[in-house]
């Protein structure tokens, strides 16, 4: 808004520049970052740069896509959460007359989020057994109904606009946007599920924070975490320097295993970056980070065997990677209870397989050092040294008269020493 004021021509290329890239990431299907420049353009309508009118022009030809034919169901979900994820923003930020338009364009996304069925697919539920399962999409949804339902201030939204509402008062710009191309967009991944693991309930420490905020932090962390996965360290900076006027370490914890268990696969590309984050956590805030870790792991074991079994050995693979990294301390007393269970019960199966990976990144005598002796019957036999042609006996000539070469070097070695 004071750039516009300052530099109103450079003001109007920078949105002619925000029209082209936002037009080039939904044909891209990059729409994490369309998300970003939508949010951007409302932004923009706050600090009075264009008028209100255009950003709804906006959301209108980004919701006309539910009207065309030829395009996956789940790109409908991407361009219908670009938007909801631009409104939160708004919500008690404009006046009457926009609010009631507003509000026409959040019942027209709640109403598609109530009508789509594809998202129940069961093959993509982190819990088989559970056919209610919330994505992130239905989560906004449910967010931004009790947001404009309760009221209430939204304090993970910044609003600088506020301070200057006496001098953004400059010539406003009109925002161009075509129509939306998604024409030939193949159908995208699911969304990650939203789940919460710390409870008001059963959390030692306080959660009272309204759902809006809890669930923007989430994104903001999500976000952060997609952006930056491949220099984790500038990534971390940004996890531990979100501005919320509450302490929101157990929202960047929960968020990074709730991506981490997302069917078919993690947004991250790697599974290693999830450790890696959490590593950095761990080394930044060594007071925090731990426990809540070790509450988020614990409460997780406990209803392991109702995740899905793609998902408890993907767990198995972090944590045993985690464990590495730490000298595979953990308080394994408080697990024992898994000895008395059968071989093949979900909690059981996740120890040793944890232990088994475990292995595969040190080494056999030192799991059997640092465990209680008492899981030692979790551990996989002891590795041994295989070798293929030991028991190869010589069956011709050739084979006879190089095992004698062989033991007459073998001698004569022997010999020069003792010489």
């Amino acid at each position: 808004g004071l750039l516009n004021i300052a530099h109103f021509d450079f003001t109007q290329k920078l949105l002619q520049r925000v029209s082209a890239d936002l037009t080039s990431k939904l044909l891209e299907n990059d729409f994490l970052r369309a998300k970003f420049l939508v949010r951007f353009v409302a932004c923009c309508a706050l600090a009075n740069v264009i008028a209100f009118k255009d950003f709804f022009q906006l959301l209108n030809k980004l919701l006309d896509v539910l009207d065309r034919e030829n395009i996956a169901p789940r790109t409908f979900d991407q361009v219908v959460y670009v938007v909801l994820a631009s409104l939160p923003y708004l919500i008690g930020e404009v006046e009457a007359e926009d609010a009631e338009q507003l509000n026409q364009y959040i019942q027209r996304c709640q109403v598609y989020v109530r009508q789509r069925t594809h998202h129940k697919n069961p093959l993509l539920r982190v819990f088989p057994d559970d056919e209610a399962g919330t994505d992130i999409i239905e989560a906004l949804s449910n967010c931004i109904t009790e947001c404009t339902t309760q009221g209430g201030e939204i304090q993970a939204i910044l609003k600088p606009h506020r301070h200057f509402k006496s001098v953004l008062t400059g010539k406003k710009h009109e925002f161009g946007f075509d129509v939306v191309p998604l024409e030939a967009i193949a159908d995208s991944s699911s969304f990650r599920p939203y789940f919460r693991i710390f409870e008001a309930e059963s959390s030692p420490f306080k959660i009272d924070h309204p759902v809006m905020d809890r669930f923007l932090v989430s994104e903001y962390v999500h976000d952060i975490l997609i952006s930056f996965q491949v220099i984790h360290k500038e990534g971390t900076k940004q996890l531990l320097s979100i501005n919320v006027p509450f302490d929101y370490a157990y929202i960047v914890i929960e968020t990074l295993l709730s991506s981490l268990v997302s069917l078919p696969h993690p947004p991250l590309k790697l599974l290693i970056t999830y450790g890696v984050y959490i590593v950095d956590l761990f080394n930044a805030r060594k007071e925090v980070y731990p426990p809540l870790l070790g509450l988020a792991v614990n409460t997780m074991f406990s209803n392991i065997d109702a995740y899905d079994i793609q998902l408890r050995d993907r767990l198995s693979q972090w944590f045993a990677w985690h464990l590495s990294n730490f000298g595979y301390m953990w308080p394994w007393p408080a697990w024992e209870g898994v000895l008395e269970l059968d071989p093949l019960d979900a909690p059981r199966v996740f120890v040793s397989n944890v232990l088994e990976k475990a292995v595969k990144l040190s080494y056999w005598e030192r799991l059997q050092q640092t465990l209680p002796p008492i899981f030692g019957q979790l551990l996989p036999a002891t590795p041994k040294p295989n070798f293929r042609f030991r028991a190869i006996k010589p069956t011709s000539s050739e084979n006879k008269e190089f095992t004698e070469d062989e033991r007459n070097v073998a001698l004569a070695q022997a010999l020069s020493v003792l010489i």
